[in-house]
């Protein structure tokens, strides 16, 4: 029981912290232990045998909802898994215990062979199991196949059939755990493929990202040489009437082309806004569609001028949240934003508000309007989660360590996105 729910706290994506995680667990190992010691001593018959493994089953599945920050059949799944893990190990105990009748050897042979288990799921499986928690195709079906060996295994070596009675049930064991072995490693090797394949599809998704981005500079860097040409051109005619001008002393003139030449050139200069320059490319885009949307945005920014390997990854991101907000900021808030973007340790981070405009005119001591604007907030904490799931940032999220939260204070909504990247 130990290392089964070891395995189900390795194997999810936690709901709450660790320590309140591992209280939790505990909770469930009192609760199970008091069960086993009642149906073992207190007990007799398979039929009491088979309610014990219900009763702790429903238990352990109700636990793993608990815990797990989705709910799903991916969690029952993982359940079923942790119980067929265990398997191996009970069994070489229960076999060694009853050639040598020597307790303390039975149980530290099963503590390695689920030791070495544990070690080698956790290493090679867990992160990419975990990362697709939220992949729902599929699940519900296959739980029946760890559902099926565990059955499998039961019934040839605890009941109806005993392995210590029946020794020649042995080999069948030993099949079904080799059958087990395969067809999990299969299972696995295609969910690494699939890994690999969703690896490939996201950096195509950024690459179409960039690739369109690279398109839009190209454009202004063809605007930008077709205007210096323009002025070269210009300069020559320009430089010939200075010359005739100062021939002639006529130096209020002069000064007024000076004046001219000097405001073309500052059109020239590209605004900053931030010292990065994939960055700052992606707000001055966002501020246009901003002005064309109606939009003000007021930005505090405090932006690296390098962010490493992520920095292309993480501009086509900035983007598609700056345009998502704009949308957003049209539908359900006033028509200003104020923009933040600061690092923060390890973490770049990223702070949208805005006001609900709303919100403004519900009195929250009124019940029918309390509730209204309950039903708001919650609409737009959908609204921010369904922009969130977009391919780019669904996967930038499933890439990259990533922290997200929306909430609605005093009638403004905070939007936070963070990501590590150190």
């Amino acid at each position: 029981m130990f290392f089964l729910l070891t395995y189900m706290g390795l194997f999810t994506r936690l709901k709450f912290s660790v320590a309140k995680t591992v209280l939790i667990l505990s909770a469930v190992f009192a609760v199970t232990s008091a069960m086993d010691f009642i149906f073992i001593y207190y007990t007799k018959g398979g039929s009491f045998y088979l309610l014990s493994t219900l009763l702790t089953f429903l238990l352990l599945t109700g636990t793993e909802l608990l815990i797990s920050r989705k709910k799903s059949f991916h969690s029952v799944f993982t359940v079923l898994c942790a119980t067929d893990f265990i398997l191996p190990g009970n069994t070489v105990c229960y076999i060694i215990y009853n050639r040598t009748n020597d307790i303390f050897s039975s149980v530290l042979l099963q503590i390695v062979v689920q030791f070495v288990f544990l070690f080698f799921l956790v290493k090679f499986v867990s992160r990419y199991y975990k990362e697709n928690d939220n992949d729902i195709i599929g699940w519900k079906s296959i739980c029946l196949v760890p559902f099926l060996f565990y059955l499998s295994i039961t019934c040839l070596s605890v009941w109806p059939m005993n392995l210590i009675e029946h020794p020649s049930a042995m080999p069948g064991v030993i099949l079904l755990f080799a059958l087990m072995v395969v067809t999990f490693t299969c299972g696995m090797r295609m969910y690494a493929r699939k890994g690999m394949k969703q690896k490939q599809d996201m950096s195509l998704v950024f690459l179409a990202e960039y690739s369109d981005r690279i398109k839009n500079e190209s454009a202004k860097v063809n605007e930008m040489s077709m205007k210096i040409e323009e002025m070269n051109s210009a300069m020559l005619t320009v430089t010939s009437e200075i010359l005739n001008l100062l021939d002639n002393e006529h130096y209020d003139d002069i000064r007024t082309i000076i004046s001219a030449i000097r405001s073309d050139s500052r059109l020239m200069v590209m605004e900053r806004k931030c010292a990065n320059n994939s960055i700052n490319s992606v707000i001055l885009e966002a501020e246009e569609y901003a002005k064309r949307s109606g939009v003000s945005i007021t930005y505090n920014l405090n932006v690296p001028e390098r962010l490493g390997s992520i920095e292309f990854e993480y501009a086509v991101v900035v983007e598609r949240l700056l345009n998502l907000a704009i949308k957003s900021c049209c539908q359900f808030y006033t028509k200003q934003m104020t923009v933040s973007m600061y690092p923060s340790g390890a973490w770049m981070n990223i702070e949208m508000k805005a006001k609900v405009a709303e919100l403004d005119s519900l009195n929250p001591e009124d019940k029918e309007e309390s509730e209204k604007a309950e039903e708001l907030i919650k609409k737009i904490s959908e609204s921010v989660d369904c922009s969130l799931s977009v391919p780019e940032l669904s996967a930038f999220t499933k890439k990259h360590e990533v922290q997200t939260s929306v909430q609605v204070k005093m009638g403004v909504m905070i939007s936070e996105f963070n990501v590590r990247i150190n």
